[in-house]
């Protein structure tokens, strides 16, 4: 996710990413984390932290429901 329109990122977080399957959204897991411990200004104003952190908070939850496969590094 390597952009200069936070916009586009607050959007396809919600629009897109929220909607695919835990395997696929664990390869974003790098760049998710680095927005919500690194935040640039900007992020910080599109409120990429809030979506974020949903969106890991669903990656554990999953992870939890099926008890194995991909493991997530602590937050």
């Amino acid at each position: 996710m390597h952009t200069q329109d936070q916009q586009w990122e607050y959007f396809i977080l919600v629009g897109l990413i929220d909607r695919l399957p835990i395997s696929h959204l664990s390869m974003l897991q790098t760049d998710l984390v680095r927005i919500l411990e690194s935040p640039t200004p900007s992020e910080v104003l599109e409120e990429l932290d809030e979506v974020i952190v949903e969106l890991l908070e669903k990656m554990k939850g999953d992870q939890r429901e099926i008890g194995g496969g991909i493991r997530l590094q602590s937050i």
